[in-house]
């Protein structure tokens, strides 16, 4: 996987103007574009680890937590590579845990649900000027329909094409900056169509997160993170009829490491995760 290379948090997640602000250049008080439409696929998840305190990821919560922080959830924040404080990827902590289970297989089987066009995962920026550089894109995130081509090495080959999936909504965030390739997105609502051990699940992520870098040739790499609801989880184990061993070693880990109140109803019922993410270059059909 290339080295990811990704703005700082503090970088505004979207440069959209406040509509009182007449004094603003008219470039930041209008989103138009000259080029085509530009979408990609994702064709790579994975979960980003933690070692020794220090994880990729974002500050979900705007809140530097601390063990027994009230507002943090009483779960203590990690520090991203940069020193960056305040990451939030409580899931990370219990991959050591889980991985010596039959939860192990859950990565492959991410995967296998992109490689068979489950989780046809698109991203598409509108309204841009320049492939690299702008000040206000539109960026939108979407599902996808159709069967990837793989190539022999198991991967999405670059440059297909794509319908929209037209029972799925899109989620989009406006005005967008894109600087030597880079942007920040967010937040976001996803729900993640997979299959796990032949049964299809859709996982809602809510307050994501996508840092990306994309390369003028289409392909693009980075993060995305965001807030899954520990009670649903929970009870789609109980009703796929997850051995129970197992269920009793999730319901204790990810109840202990709920660390987000994306909702701010003081109930910490989200624990925060955080992907590598990878992606190819791809195209959609005229809706």
């Amino acid at each position: 996987m290339r080295a990811a290379t990704l703005l700082p948090l503090t970088f505004a997640l979207a440069c959209a103007p406040d509509d009182t602000d007449a004094d603003l250049p008219l470039h930041l008080q209008e989103c138009t574009g000259t080029l085509d439409t530009r979408v990609g696929v994702v064709t790579s998840l994975s979960f980003a680890r933690v070692e020794d305190g220090v994880s990729a990821g974002f500050d979900l919560d705007g809140h530097t937590s601390e063990a027994g922080d009230d507002e943090g959830c009483g779960i203590p924040d990690l520090v991203g590579p940069n020193g960056e404080p305040g990451i939030d990827n409580a899931f990370a902590r219990l991959l050591p845990a889980l991985e010596s289970t039959e939860a192990a297989a859950v990565e492959p089987l991410i995967q296998q649900s992109i490689r068979d066009g489950v989780l046809l995962l698109l991203i598409e920026l509108e309204d841009y000027d320049d492939p690299l550089n702008d000040v206000c894109v539109d960026f939108t995130v979407l599902q996808g329909v159709g069967e990837p081509f793989v190539s022999a090495a198991g991967e999405i080959v670059s440059g297909q094409t794509f319908d929209r999936d037209p029972n799925a909504n899109p989620s989009t965030v406006e005005a967008v900056s894109l600087q030597d390739g880079a942007l920040l997105a967010g937040p976001l609502t996803l729900v993640l169509p997979f299959t796990v051990f032949d049964v299809p699940l859709e996982i809602q992520v809510s307050g994501a997160i996508f840092g990306l870098t994309l390369s003028p040739d289409g392909h693009f790499e980075g993060l995305f993170g965001g807030g899954l609801d520990v009670d649903y989880l929970l009870r789609i184990a109980q009703e796929e009829n997850v051995d129970p061993d197992l269920y009793g070693t999730l319901e204790p880990l990810l109840r202990a490491a709920s660390d987000l109140d994306l909702d701010g109803d003081g109930d910490c019922s989200q624990i925060s995760i955080t992907f590598n993410v990878e992606g190819e270059l791809a195209f959609l059909f005229p809706e």
